[in-house]
């Protein structure tokens, strides 16, 4: 495990002062040693706090192609996963993020980023998951929608076309009035016709008797 680079800077201040203490009594010429290097997440810091995932992605890629900088890249797998695993970066791909999360788990099991970073992958693919069903939900909302707008206009057809029935039952029912009308006044005449026609016939008759009578021979 890394040690602490506040503690570590502390121990290399006291090493050079005691150091060039010493080389005072000596009169030996100081050799001032390199600065520490800043860790990969301080260096990365700024461009989380802006979300800026572009400008993360670079910095860890960077630094996983530096073979001087291998004590960090655990580091860096942690931030590229944390590039491809959250939904708001530009560069959200959880099939990149998982291949990153394999690597940094079989290349460093023992790093304190491992556990961290699966979590944070399995959370992408929680959310992922959470968002797919929420547009499915939404998709699903926006048919029931459609389907009751339909419904509600094939009911308002339903009714104008019952209330056009119903006028037209009255009207048919007026019409079967009239016609009714007209059979029984129909009816009625034949009646009369047929009792006229047998008044006439059986005056008919009459006057065939009354013409045999009269041509009878004598």
């Amino acid at each position: 495990m890394k040690n602490h680079w506040s503690r570590h800077r502390l121990f290399v201040g006291l090493a050079f002062i005691v150091l060039l203490a010493s080389c005072q009594k000596r009169n030996v010429p100081v050799q001032v040693p390199d600065a520490p290097r800043e860790p990969l997440l301080n260096l990365a810091e700024p461009h989380l706090r802006d979300r800026n995932f572009t400008e993360l992605r670079r910095l860890a890629s960077q630094c996983l192609t530096n073979t001087e900088l291998e004590e960090d890249h655990d580091e860096a797998l942690y931030l590229l996963v944390l590039v491809h695993s959250t939904p708001e970066s530009p560069h959200f791909d959880l099939d990149r993020a998982g291949e990153y999360t394999q690597r940094l788990e079989s290349t460093y099991p023992s790093s304190p980023y491992t556990l961290p970073t699966r979590l944070m992958y399995d959370l992408g693919r929680q959310l992922q998951d959470q968002q797919s069903l929420v547009q499915e939900v939404q998709e699903l909302s926006r048919q029931l929608r459609g389907s009751r707008t339909e419904l509600l206009l094939s009911i308002r057809t339903l009714k104008e076309r019952i209330e056009t029935l119903r006028s037209e039952k009255v009207m048919l029912e007026n019409h079967l009035d009239l016609r009714e009308q007209e059979i029984e006044a129909l009816s009625r005449e034949l009646a009369a016709a047929r009792a006229r026609s047998k008044e006439l016939a059986e005056e008919l008759e009459v006057l065939k008797e009354i013409d045999l009578k009269r041509n009878r021979p004598r």
